[in-house]
């Protein structure tokens, strides 16, 4: 049996059918984008069901079969210009997020206290209570 072409829309699916009639082992010779006659892109693949069987003339063999798995240069560039933008905005932003000076405030600080007594008539509520005498000292 000679090489065989196929035809699918997508690249996993083309793969699936060389599989499933010439098995597992087969080898890809050849393939291309091809669009159909409505403009829809498809994968041709020409395969044999072993390396040693000749191509058509002007069609190089596959001289071993190798899987290999590769990011697209399309997808590449704008991940890494994507995640130096991130880098390059976290460091900005951590160096103005800073603040210039620890110096204590200008102005004197004041605190008002004010007293506290138990109304509810329950005793068990008077250590919460807060006197404040004449002098402004507090008693509890």
């Amino acid at each position: 049996m000679g090489p065989k072409t196929f035809k699918a829309p997508t690249a996993k699916q083309v793969l699936s059918k060389v599989s499933l009639e010439l098995g597992p082992d087969a080898t890809i010779i050849f393939y291309h984008k091809i669009r159909d006659l409505e403009g829809r892109p498809w994968v041709e693949v020409m395969a044999s069901p072993h390396a040693e069987e000749a191509a058509p003339a002007g069609i190089p063999l596959a001289k071993e079969k190798t899987t290999t798995k590769f990011i697209s240069k399309k997808l590449l560039l704008p991940a890494l210009v994507s995640i130096a933008l991130i880098i390059a905005g976290t460091t900005v932003w951590q160096l103005l997020s800073r603040k210039t000076s620890t110096s204590p405030p200008s102005q004197k600080l004041s605190v008002a206290v004010i007293g506290f007594e138990n109304h509810t008539g329950d005793n068990s509520y008077e250590y919460l209570t807060w006197k404040i005498h004449e002098k402004g000292c507090f008693s509890s």
